[in-house]
């Protein structure tokens, strides 16, 4: 194993000109980083190129969109352009005008790692002058092209990778959606989630010096050609799209909303299809919605735990109702009600007393309720994690640990894309971060969609496909392996909405030993 001294030693290599906002954030979150040492930085020329008319306008286009969806954000526009001279750092600046001088200005330096921010070729021999190789995303320069591309050819999803470029070994992958008529939008996730993974890698290259231990969880890409270039774009056809797009957005917004409904069968095999004729469906009045359904068989009943949200307030409140003998549901009433907004009841039994763990995103917490009069009076037991934004909690009891599974929101990115695991020995205990995390990087198949089960001797894990919109459909998982340093699971089975009438999404399932329910989303005019 290659070794490296109490911090890691970090050049970074940057354009000569053409540098944007982004690459000085990064560079300024790295110095921030009391484990590295950012020694200099190298400053490459690189070849002339001829500004295409097309990527002139795309380019004009870009600017405009980033000054005012910066400014709607709040957030630093990274498509901003940079000057280097402007640059307030105490770093060396190092000029070099070829790969030969790169080289030498390297030799004998003890370098730990390169950053590569540049669109060079051939720079794989300066990735032999250090010891854990060099960085580089195709992203960094490329991520134009392919958003173009993506929207273009009306895909949903863009795959990132962070790649050492002497072992061409992916260090972070992930798969990303979209949004289908914005450029600087989607290239301000890209480069949010770019900047957040290095930091990320940094740290665990810093506490591991193991580069091996950085390539753990890569997903296979599902776009094997991605563009480089904008030549067979038709601009009149793509500024269509983009129009017909945000207008359909725009229209659906301010004459539908989206309504979600339930769904309950008796309980079958998950392997079967799904067929809408099996299923009873519960759907709410008109002003509101009823979503993220579970389960509960108590003393004979069965008591549906939901959230439930006025479209007059949008604030989510957690109800429940029973389903009687005739598989017909009572009237839902409030559980839990907050000065924020809550959802994913998720309810369970632990030695004999019946536990909650909404979302409470919105509240930056993780809290854990207890029932004092279960179904119906809860009060808070322990806020578990406090100053964290986690997406759909959901518990697993297993080897006797307690695992908790959530979509965790990064800095500036709100993302369905990342699952992380933390553990405790008990379930008012520390809680630890799992080694992997995120331990699944997939807009794919990363967000919770309900409990853990057991069938046919596997443990299955509901997701939820976030790569056409959110909770477009159900994947069912099976979980291969789950220790403290290692979490591996296998696709069994995907349920997308278009077996029931008119739905777009279904986002959440749930089963008792009676009763499968699920929930589902319509458009409905306001």
């Amino acid at each position: 194993m290659k070794k490296m001294n109490s911090k890691i030693k970090l050049v970074v290599l940057i354009n000569g000109s053409n540098n944007y906002k982004w690459q000085h954030v990064l560079i300024q979150k790295i110095i921030k980083l009391d484990f590295v040492e950012l020694s200099s930085l190298i400053i490459c020329a690189e070849p002339k190129t001829r500004l295409s008319a097309k990527k002139a306008v795309i380019e004009s286009y870009m600017n405009f969109e980033s000054f005012i969806l910066a400014k709607m954000m709040n957030a630093e526009n990274y498509w901003q352009k940079a000057d280097l001279n402007t640059f307030d750092t105490k770093l060396s600046l190092i000029k070099c005008t070829d790969k030969k001088e790169i080289k030498a200005k390297l030799k004998d330096s003890q370098v730990d790692l390169i950053l590569n921010l540049t669109d060079l070729d051939g720079l794989e021999e300066i990735a032999q002058a250090s010891n854990f190789g060099m960085w580089h995303s195709k992203e960094f320069n490329n991520a134009i092209a392919q958003i173009v591309n993506n929207i273009y050819d009306n895909k949903h999803t863009l795959d990132i990778e962070l790649t050492d470029t002497n072992t061409k070994t992916p260090i972070f992958s992930t798969n990303i959606g979209i949004k289908n008529y914005f450029f600087y939008l989607n290239l301000h996730r890209i480069l949010t989630k770019l900047m957040n993974s290095i930091v990320f890698k940094l740290e665990a290259l810093y506490i591991t010096k193991d580069s091996n231990a950085l390539t753990s969880n890569i997903i296979a890409s599902d776009q094997d050609n991605k563009p480089d270039s904008l030549d067979d774009i038709n601009l009149f056809k793509l500024f269509y799209k983009l129009s017909r797009n945000l207008f359909k957005d725009i229209f659906e917004r301010a004459f539908y909303n989206e309504q979600w409904f339930l769904g309950v069968r008796t309980k079958e095999s998950i392997l079967n299809d799904f067929n809408k004729d099996d299923f009873n469906f519960i759907t709410p009045l008109k002003d509101k919605i009823y979503a993220d359904p579970f389960i509960i068989e108590e003393n004979g009943k069965q008591i549906v735990f939901i959230e439930e949200m006025l479209f007059s307030n949008q604030k989510g409140v957690l109800s429940c109702f029973e389903i009687d003998e005739n598989g017909q549901p009572t009237e839902p009433k409030c559980i839990l009600d907050k000065g924020y907004h809550l959802s994913y009841p998720f309810v369970f039994k632990d030695n004999g007393k019946y536990y909650m763990i909404p979302e409470s995103a919105q509240n930056n917490s993780i809290d854990l309720y207890e029932a004092v009069d279960f179904p119906y009076k809860w009060e808070l037991k322990k806020n578990l994690f406090n100053n964290l934004m986690a997406l759909d909690t959901t518990l697993l009891h297993r080897n006797n640990k307690y695992w908790l599974f959530f979509n965790k929101v990064t800095a500036d990115c709100m993302t369905f894309d990342e699952l992380h695991i933390y553990y405790s020995d008990s379930l008012l205990g520390e809680w630890k971060p799992h080694a992997k995390n995120p331990v699944i990087a997939d807009s794919k198949t990363a967000r919770p969609a309900g409990k853990f089960f057991t069938q046919d001797g596997m443990l299955i894990r509901p997701s939820q496909d976030c790569s056409v919109r959110y909770g477009y459909a159900l994947n069912f998982n099976r979980v291969d392996l789950l220790t403290e340093t290692e979490y591996k699971e296998s696709f069994i089975k995907k349920v997308t909405p278009e077996f029931i009438d008119k739905n777009l999404s279904v986002h959440t399932f749930n089963n008792s030993n009676k009763y499968e329910i699920l929930d589902g989303m319509r458009y409905i005019k306001k």
